[in-house]
């Protein structure tokens, strides 16, 4: 019986913005991977869900690590079925803003991500999990993050710029949503234009609402940004992107392995969890779940 390890590469071949240096990948895979650590196999998704059923046949068939190739939307799709169970992911960034493998210190460049692999140094995350059997690993929120996937979603090419218009087209369409939140034992009541709970530090590009997270504290950080006048909209995005986030009179951070979101208002709410948009309707229950999930990291 071989004592290598089994390692699965699941590959987005339309993720992100580096579509062409994909399709190179098998070719840098034999050759920058460590042939007398790894026997490998390679499998690109056909569609939304396939990389989910992928990665849980990886599961069934004893793989060692499943390597998500993609965004952070991929690293969602195949984590899902990792948590808590022996078997670890790896991430080859090449998604847009990739805000989990930048977190952990992942390079975007493919042959230094292999060499991460190599060395297998294996680490814990916590996961947040907002529904039964539904998790996320960067973030999850309502209001000014889904206009900006909707926009984003929009650009055929991808990158730092076209992500910064989304979130200028994004802010200038949003609308303040009335919300309850049930945590550290406290009701507030809230009308924001961004709500987001972080297990990651960012969405992106360095960008997000609790830029002191961390990925193995075992609570969630719940970023709000109430209303303000809009002609604010330039000097407060500065200061996110300065990470003086303090210095936005309506910003509030609370840490807690638990929160709610109660929706009273008896209809759809949208959310992006790790980049991707679902909807919920009944109320909306977030844990964490410490050391949940095994990664290869730096």
């Amino acid at each position: 019986m071989s004592s290598k390890k089994r390692i699965l590469f699941i590959i987005n071949p339309i993720s992100g913005i580096r579509k062409n240096e994909k399709q190179r990948l098998p070719f840098l895979i034999k050759k920058y991977l460590d042939q007398d650590i790894f026997e490998y196999s390679i499998r690109f998704t056909q569609s939304a869900g396939h990389a989910t059923e992928l990665s849980q046949e990886a599961v069934e068939n004893g793989y060692d690590i499943v390597v998500s190739v993609g965004g952070d939307g991929s690293v969602n799709e195949i984590a899902q079925c990792l948590v808590n169970t022996p078997v670890t992911l790896a991430i080859m960034p090449f998604g847009s803003g990739n805000g989990l493998a930048r977190h952990l210190g992942i390079p975007l460049n493919p042959k230094k991500a292999l060499n991460i692999i190599n060395q297998l140094k294996t680490g814990t995350i916590d996961v947040g999990m907002y529904a039964a059997d539904k998790y996320f690993f960067s973030n999850v929120g309502i209001g000014l993050a889904v206009n900006v996937v909707k926009w984003f979603e929009h650009h055929q090419v991808r990158g730092f710029l076209s992500y910064a218009l989304a979130v200028v087209r994004g802010f200038f369409s949003v609308k303040p949503i009335s919300i309850k939140i049930e945590v550290n034992g406290k009701i507030l009541e809230r009308d924001v234009y961004i709500f987001n709970i972080c297990n990651s530090n960012q969405y992106g590009y360095g960008v997000g609402l609790a830029p002191a997270a961390k990925l193995d504290d075992g609570v969630l950080d719940i970023g709000i940004i109430s209303y303000f006048p809009r002609w604010h909209f330039p000097l407060y995005a500065i200061f996110l992107l300065i990470k003086k986030h303090h210095w936005i009179p309506t910003y509030e951070l609370h840490s807690s392995a638990t929160c709610r979101l109660l929706n009273e208002q008896e209809k759809y709410l949208t959310l992006q969890v790790d980049g991707e948009l679902s909807r919920f309707k009944e109320n909306w229950e977030v844990k964490v779940l410490p050391g949940a999930l095994k990664v290869l990291m730096p």
